[in-house]
């Protein structure tokens, strides 16, 4: 069996709903939806294509974008589950921006640490994963809070 790789669930975040809160990403790097990343700007030549890089532990949350491409598999007749779509390197992909307020579900493979509801979601310098801690640590950015967990995923509330 192929590693599983995470998968996000974004019914409750405004990208579902107001265009402007989803950019165009070009994938630098092999990534799972539910990573994190910072737009560096936007791609030589585009209008609606950005690059990005790693978050710092610090990135202002109004800064960093919840990486979360639509699931469209190379060749389906292989491929035929969730947990085995990855974005490749060189491709579009699509990620929201955090919102405060918003909910979005991930599986416990796109977190660094063991996810558990009422644990705190963080940055971490240079990953992509999102860290999961008891408390808050000083200098870094929070994410949000893990408030549910439904049917595989943990419910992120951001703010």
């Amino acid at each position: 069996m192929a590693d599983k790789h995470a998968i996000v669930e974004r019914q409750l975040v405004d990208g579902e709903f107001v265009g402007t809160k989803r950019v165009a990403i070009l994938i630098d790097e092999q990534m799972d939806n539910g990573c994190v990343v910072k737009l560096k700007g936007l791609k030589n030549g585009e209008m609606n294509l950005y690059e990005v890089e790693p978050v710092a532990k610090d990135t202002p949350l109004n800064q960093v974008f919840l990486v979360a491409s639509p699931e469209v598999m190379k060749d389906e007749r292989l491929s035929k589950s969730l947990d085995e779509f990855y974005n490749i390197k060189g491709t579009v992909g699509n990620a929201d921006r955090l919102i405060e307020g918003n909910i979005f579900g991930l599986t416990a493979e796109a977190f660094s640490g063991t996810p558990q509801v009422g644990k705190i979601v963080e940055l971490e310098a240079g990953k992509r994963q999102l860290k999961v801690v008891d408390t808050p640590t000083a200098s870094t950015t929070t994410v949000g809070k893990i408030v549910d967990f439904v049917r595989g995923y943990y419910g992120v509330q951001i703010g």
